[in-house]
């Protein structure tokens, strides 16, 4: 039986704790000690991500060469258990003592952001500027459902696993997912109800984002006008004027060109006039809508 004689335990002792195969003999005296010393209960937290990362590999590595990825970094945790006598030293959050888990940790970034990229994103729906705020390995945002209190919204999402969250809509981690799901879930009503409770977050720019992501790019033409009417809502810059006018003169569905000529022509922006004259000039379509619009800031008989 193996005691703890020096003042730390060693590397080896912090990551068979880790492990969960801590001699019995030394278990406790390591519990007492780990309560006072943060220098070992950060290696203690190091040693955990990285046994957690090898038995998650363990299992979710295709076959072929990233077996090798895990076959490497399961013999550099051995090889470190079983040499690793020394005590270690902690210099910063994520420092680790020897080469060999310091390799191991290079190698499990890696295949992590290989698998991310292979198996956890849908091919079709590459996140946007919005990827570093979006959650690392977001599979499926599974449903969105309001909760009896109307400032509350429950998520369940996937990663790897199955997660749930609650909470007010309006906290930043939820609004990141009811951004996520606007832009990049499939199924129309998920993207209307993310829309929704997204309302109270409108002047956050990550929502402005969104937004105009769905602007541009949603196929429904429900979720494109919903869009708009949430960005009229802000005070508009010229980039939303650029969006605006985007949408009045390239979107296919009516309501959404009506909604896009509205918002622009409630800007009283005098350099609007000669953009909308020289198009209605071109297109029969667009003179029809300023036809139709009884607000235009100028004279039908000028186009």
């Amino acid at each position: 039986m193996t005691v703890m004689r020096s003042k730390h335990p060693t590397q080896k002792q912090i990551m068979l704790y880790a492990l969960n195969e801590a001699d019995p003999g030394w278990e406790k005296p390591m519990e007492r000690h780990l309560k006072q010393c943060s220098q070992c209960r950060n290696l203690l937290k190091q040693n955990t991500k990285m046994a957690e990362l090898c038995s998650l590999y363990k299992k979710e590595l295709p076959a072929g060469s990233l077996i090798r990825v895990r076959n490497r970094l399961s013999a550099s945790l051995v090889s470190t258990v079983q040499t690793g006598d020394k005590p270690g030293r902690v210099t910063g959050a994520w420092f680790l003592p020897y080469p060999a888990l310091q390799a191991a940790a290079a190698v499990v970034l890696l295949a992590l952001g290989v698998l991310i990229g292979r198996f956890g994103l849908p091919p079709s729906t590459p996140l946007t500027s919005l990827d570093p705020s979006s959650p690392p390995g977001l599979a499926a945002l599974l449903e969105i459902v309001p909760a009896a209190d109307n400032n509350e919204v429950r998520i369940q999402y996937q990663t790897l696993v199955n997660h749930r969250l609650a909470g007010d809509d309006t906290r930043k981690d939820i609004v990141r997912l009811l951004c996520y799901a606007l832009l990049h879930d499939s199924r129309d009503q998920v993207r209307l109800t993310a829309l929704e409770r997204l309302e109270k977050s409108v002047n956050r720019e990550m929502v402005q984002e969104a937004l105009v992501g769905a602007v541009r790019k949603d196929i429904n033409p429900g979720v494109r006008l919903k869009a708009i009417r949430l960005l009229r809502t802000r005070k508009t810059d010229e980039s939303l004027k650029s969006l605006y006018l985007y949408a009045l003169f390239q979107d296919g569905n009516s309501g959404v060109r009506m909604e896009a000529l509205h918002a622009l022509l409630e800007l009283n922006d005098p350099d609007i006039r000669p953009i909308l004259e020289k198009k209605a000039a071109e297109n029969e379509y667009i003179h029809s809508l300023l036809m139709r619009e009884k607000n235009i800031p100028f004279s039908t008989s000028d186009i």
